[in-house]
Formats: C-alpha cells, sequence, structure tokens
C-alpha cells in the first residue's frame, strides 16, 4: 500500500512540474531551433548553416586540391572536397630556361570554384652537347673548338687557344723531320688536342770525293761515295769497262789496251787507264739463235768479247716431226730440230702445240627414262673417242591427254625439254590411269540406279507405292497416331485436321494443318479409281508473333510432322527424321530438307509482317510419277 502511494505522488508531482514549469531556453542551433533543456520543447526554426568563403589546399605534388568551407555559425560543420588536378605544360622547357604547366581542378559541389595555377614545371633541360669539334690555322698557331647542343643548335661554345711546338723528330739527310703541334683550352670541356706534321724539310746529302775499284780482270770498274753527315749513305755504281787494244803502224797489236768506263751518274768521273792487253777478252759470246716465223729454219749469231764488230753467223734448215697426235679437244704438238754445219753451235730443238684438235664427232643421242617417269637421261659417246660422253637429265612434265572413264582406263603424256640442244625433246604417252569406276546415282522410282558419269544403269527403278486400300484404314491410323485433340475428317479434296481439346490452344495456329493429294496420278491400269488416292504434300504451318520459337510449339509441330510420315511411310522412324533433333526447327530462316523413300522433307522459315512462318512440308520427289 505504501508503494502506490509513492508511485502516486511522483506521478502528482510530475503533472504539476509539466503544467507550470518555466523553460531553459537553450540557444538554436544551424540544424535545430531553440529547445527547452527541461521538457525539450522547440522554439523557432534553426538557424541554418553560415558558410563562410571556401580555401583550397593543393598537394605538395600538385595532383589534387582539396576544397574546405567552415560554419560560422559553428566551426564543427566543415564541407570538403578533393579532386584530382589535370596536368598540362603550357610552355615547354629549353636548355636554359624552365617550362610552365598549368594545374586545373574542378569540383562536383558548385560551391566551390574551380582551381588553375601555373608552375614552372619541368626544370630546364640543360644542355646536351654534341662531341666538340676542332679547326686548326693554316699555320699551325692556334685551334679552335666549337661544341654544339643537341637541343638547340644555336646554342654552342667556342674557345680559341695558341698552339705550342716541339720538335719531336729531326729531319736527316732524305727523311723529313716531324713537329709535334699541342693546344690546351680553359674551358675542361675540351679536352687537349694534339698533332704531328711532318713539315721539316730533308737536309740532303753532303757527299765525300769518289773512290774507284777496277775488276781483277779490268772487265768493270765501281765507283763510291760516302755522305760525309751520315757514314750510313753509301751511292755507288759499277759499269763495264770499254777495251781498245793499242797496234803499232803495221796494225799489229802492241800488247797493250785503254781501259775507260762511263757512268751514269754524272759525279763520278774516271780518267782512261793504259794497261796490259788480256788475251781472254777476245773469247766468243754465248751464241743466240733465231728462229723463222714459219720454223723452216734458224739463224745463229756469237759475237766476239774483245771485237764487239766481229761476229760469226750460220743459218739452218729445220726438220719437223709430229711428236704427240691432237685429240677431241687436246691439241697436238711439232717438234722442230736443226743442226748446223759449224760444230761450235749445238743443235737446237723447240716443242710447239700447234696442231688443232680434231673435235668431237659424236654419235646419235640414246635416251633413258626413269622408272617412275620423273626423269629422262640423254647420252652420247664421241666416234673419235669412247671416253668422252655427254649426258643431261631434264624433270619431266606429266599431262593427262585423256582422262580415264568408268571403265576406261586414262592416258598420260610425259614430256622432258632438254638444255643441250644437241638433245631432242621427249615424249611418250602411257596408259597408267585407272579407271574411275560408276558413281552411282540410287534408284528413284522412275529410273534404275544411274551412273553420274557415264549414264550406264544397273538394277530396276524403284517401286511405286500406291494406296489399294480404302483411306479408311489410314484414317483408322491417323486416329491413332495423332494426339488425342487432333481428329480427322475426309472432304472432297482431300482430308482435314480438325482442334478437338484444348491442349493445344488455336492462337497461333495458320487456318489448321492441311493434306492434300493429287488425283490419278498412277498411268496404267488399276480398280477403284476412287480409291487409289495418294498423298503428295502435306505442309504444317505455324505463325509466330516473336522471333524466338516456343519450345512446346516446335515439340508439337515435330511430332506432327514425325506422325505425317510415319502414315505415309512407315518404314520412316523418329530418330531417321529428327537426326539433329529439333535443330531443324530453326528461328533464323535456315532451310533443311532430307529425302527418303520417294518423299523430300523439308522445313523452312520465313519472316511474315511482324512475325514468322514455320513451315513443314513432305512432298514426292521432282521425278516421281
Amino acid at each position: 500500500m505504501k508503494r502506490i502511494l509513492a508511485i502516486l505522488l511522483v506521478l502528482i508531482m510530475a503533472l504539476s512540474l509539466s503544467a507550470c514549469h518555466k523553460h531553459h531556453w537553450e540557444d538554436a542551433t544551424c540544424e535545430n531551433p531553440k529547445t527547452c533543456s527541461v521538457c525539450g520543447k522547440t522554439k523557432g526554426d534553426p538557424l541554418g548553416h553560415n558558410w563562410g568563403e571556401p580555401s583550397y589546399e593543393w598537394a605538395e605534388d600538385l595532383s589534387s586540391v582539396t576544397a574546405t568551407r567552415v560554419c560560422k555559425n559553428d566551426p564543427a560543420h566543415v564541407e570538403t572536397e578533393t579532386v584530382e588536378a589535370a596536368a598540362e605544360v603550357t610552355k615547354p622547357a629549353t636548355c636554359t630556361e624552365p617550362g610552365e604547366s598549368s594545374f586545373s581542378a574542378e569540383f562536383a559541389n558548385p560551391v566551390f570554384a574551380p582551381q588553375v595555377r601555373v608552375e614552372a614545371l619541368p626544370a630546364a633541360l640543360g644542355h646536351d652537347w654534341d662531341e666538340p669539334s676542332y679547326e686548326w690555322a693554316d699555320d699551325m698557331s692556334s685551334v679552335t673548338a666549337t661544341r654544339v647542343c643537341r637541343t638547340d643548335p644555336s646554342h654552342a661554345e667556342t674557345e680559341i687557344a695558341e698552339v705550342t711546338a716541339e720538335v719531336t723528330r729531326p729531319a736527316t739527310c732524305t727523311e723529313p723531320g716531324e713537329t709535334t703541334y699541342t693546344v690546351v683550352f680553359g674551358d675542361e670541356s675540351f679536352p687537349a688536342q694534339s698533332r704531328t706534321e711532318a713539315d721539316i724539310e730533308p737536309t740532303g746529302h753532303a757527299w765525300g770525293e769518289p773512290s774507284y775499284e777496277w775488276a781483277d780482270d779490268m772487265s768493270s770498274v765501281t765507283a763510291t761515295r760516302v755522305c760525309l753527315n751520315d757514314p750510313a749513305h753509301v751511292e755507288t755504281e759499277t759499269v763495264p769497262v770499254t777495251v781498245e787494244a793499242l797496234t803499232d803502224e803495221n796494225g799489229r797489236r802492241t800488247g797493250e789496251a785503254v781501259y775507260s768506263a762511263a757512268f751514269a751518274d754524272s759525279d763520278f768521273s774516271l780518267e782512261p787507264v793504259t794497261g796490259a792487253d788480256n788475251e781472254e777478252r777476245y773469247a766468243w759470246g754465248e751464241p743466240s739463235y733465231e728462229w723463222a716465223d714459219d720454223m723452216s729454219s734458224v739463224t745463229v749469231t756469237r759475237v766476239s768479247g774483245a771485237y764487239p764488230d766481229l761476229v760469226e753467223t750460220e743459218t739452218a734448215e729445220v726438220t719437223a716431226e709430229v711428236t704427240r697426235p691432237a685429240t677431241c679437244t687436246e691439241p697436238g704438238e711439232t717438234t722442230y730440230t736443226v743442226v748446223f754445219g759449224d760444230e761450235s753451235f749445238p743443235a737446237q730443238s723447240r716443242t710447239e702445240a700447234d696442231i688443232e684438235p680434231t673435235g668431237h664427232a659424236w654419235g646419235e643421242p640414246s635416251y633413258e627414262w626413269a622408272d617412275d617417269m620423273s626423269s629422262v637421261t640423254a647420252t652420247r659417246v664421241c666416234l673419235n673417242d669412247s671416253a668422252h660422253v655427254e649426258t643431261e637429265t631434264a624433270e619431266v612434265t606429266a599431262e593427262v591427254t585423256r582422262p580415264a572413264a568408268c571403265t576406261e582406263p586414262g592416258e598420260t603424256t610425259y614430256s622432258a625439254a632438254f638444255t643441250n640442244e644437241a638433245f631432242t625433246a621427249q615424249s611418250r604417252t602411257e596408259v597408267d590411269i585407272e579407271p574411275t569406276g560408276h558413281s552411282w546415282l540410287k534408284a528413284t522410282h522412275t529410273q534404275p540406279a544411274t551412273c553420274s558419269v557415264c549414264g550406264e544403269t544397273e538394277g530396276e527403278p524403284l517401286p511405286i507405292h500406291y494406296f489399294d486400300k480404302s483411306f479408311k484404314e489410314y484414317r483408322y491410323a491417323f486416329e491413332h497416331s495423332y494426339p488425342a485433340f487432333l481428329s480427322i475428317e475426309p472432304t472432297r479434296k482431300g482430308w482435314t485436321v480438325h482442334m478437338t481439346g484444348d491442349t493445344m490452344t488455336r492462337t497461333g495456329l495458320d487456318e489448321l494443318i492441311r493434306f492434300y493429294h493429287a488425283d490419278e496420278f498412277y498411268p496404267g491400269s488399276r480398280k477403284s479409281l476412287d480409291k487409289l488416292k495418294r498423298f503428295n504434300m502435306i505442309e504444317i504451318s505455324y505463325l509466330s508473333d516473336s522471333e524466338a520459337f516456343d519450345t512446346s510449339i516446335s515439340a508439337r509441330i515435330a511430332q506432327i510432322g514425325y506422325y505425317a510420315a510415319k502414315v505415309l511411310d512407315p518404314s520412316l522412324g523418329q530418330t531417321a527424321f529428327f537426326k539433329d533433333g529439333l535443330d531443324l526447327f530453326d528461328a533464323k530462316g535456315n532451310e533443311q530438307s532430307f529425302t527418303h523413300n520417294g518423299f523430300v522433307y523439308k522445313l523452312s522459315c520465313t519472316q511474315e509482317n511482324s512475325g514468322y512462318r514455320y513451315v513443314f512440308t513432305m512432298t514426292l520427289e521432282d521425278n516421281l510419277e
């Protein structure tokens, strides 16, 4: 009981406070109105944000910009957006000047203005100096060094430096001296240069007085002089001596002779010398022989060593002998011999290859064909020398000159042409193509099996299956073969299939399913002419409103087509007809067909207005009468 009273007292106090307490208002904020801190009552509207001006902060690498704005009413209220900056080089860098790049950024929040910042980027490229070139002054007093920037050919550096010269090899009597010229540049970019020139003229020889040395037999004399500048430089000349025998007033030799010599070098000069006459100088020199152009004779001549005007000569006839006969390709040789009457002149002989080759006397060529007829080898033998043989193997070209028939073999003509004109072109014809055999077309109802190549026939035409039973029996087959929702009734023009149930609705089926037959198509006498009827076409037509061919509808049409085929040709089974499943039903306009037992089964698809018509037909073959 006390507990209940305490609760009632608390409730009374709460009600009295809520009815008469004083509100303690907290200031309105951007998002909340004034609110009593005691009871939670509100008054007025929120202040709303009072945004300050946006500030923008770029990333150190200038890849992005962050925009920020702060509410003046409450600094804790902050809006911020960071976007990537797009960079564009607005001024390319040069060798010495940096380039400029413009960085720009746009914000999704429209309160943030687009930002653009231009920076001195990229840095200056710096010079890319090419290899220096050097130009020497004509007098070798200076060198001009130059280098050009590859980036900007208008940027060039040049320096002219003086050259120092040093004799690095003195001149000799015959060889020039060398001077080495060196230049050092102030700019370390130009390495020191040097070149050596052979520009010091030779000094020339300073010859001493010549000396002369006579041969022991006084037949020659040698003059020699030595260079005073360089004793290794020596000039020498040896010349023959002219001897003149001294005679008395009667023309007899006195035993003395005058010896004199003349030098080609004018610096050598020697006075004649008188000395004893040498008897040996009268010996004959070696004889010389001159053959006549027609080899009929030889003239021999010899001269006295002491008296050049004393000459002996003899002309003798020549005898000739064939010492090697000529062959087909090699010349023959004749040996010519001469014997002189003066025994001082030895007999002479010489052999000349002066008999022309006889040339070949070729026999008739023979020709040998390869076993595989790929080549022909031509051969001819020289009648003069059987060891001389010419041969050539030529490739054969083959041409079918009579194609093979079904039962007759064909002919191939093989031909070969030779490079050597002595060999005539060859050809031969071989009966070497096997008969092709017949290419049989299957028998039809109008003709037996027939070769498509030669027209030969085999066997008999297929029998024509016609109905010799009443249609009532086949109607029974229809009624038992089709689904329960189809029925068949005879008409004057054929049969009509009706819908009997709602399992397959009429929607989409175009004018039911139609069966047609031809009257009196089979020739010859027959009984019950009105009953000799035969279907020559069945057409199942379905109109679809969409591009997609409904699976259930296709299955139903497939079933109808199958049973229709079965009725007309009991030997045709479902496996043979739907060998590719339902792929025969194609909404893409691909026509497919096959022939079986005199009937052509075909499925086609055509676009009609806004839909597609699928038609299955079964017709007689064209050649079936």
